[in-house]
């Protein structure tokens, strides 16, 4: 029974992870004017941390935004 929860558990996080990773990926691809990133170069490069310049100002473009419509605070980048 608890394996069956953990498995559970550890897809509904993987669900969410893949979520939010493709809802960026996508986002950022409409404002980005540089490089564009396939969805498999993009969740590589940033679990690594090496996105480009232009990516992570276009990523903290969209959680800014995100922060300021539901008014909460995302302390993610600093």
């Amino acid at each position: 029974m608890n394996i069956s929860k953990s498995v559970t558990s550890l897809a509904a996080a993987a669900l969410i992870a893949y979520a939010l990773l493709k809802f960026l990926h996508v986002d950022g691809q409409k404002g980005n004017r540089c490089k564009r990133l396939s969805f498999a170069s993009f969740t590589r490069q940033f679990l690594r941390g090496t996105l480009p310049v232009e990516w992570r100002i276009r990523l903290r473009e969209i959680l800014d935004y995100q922060r300021a419509v539901h008014q909460i605070y995302m302390g993610i980048f600093g």
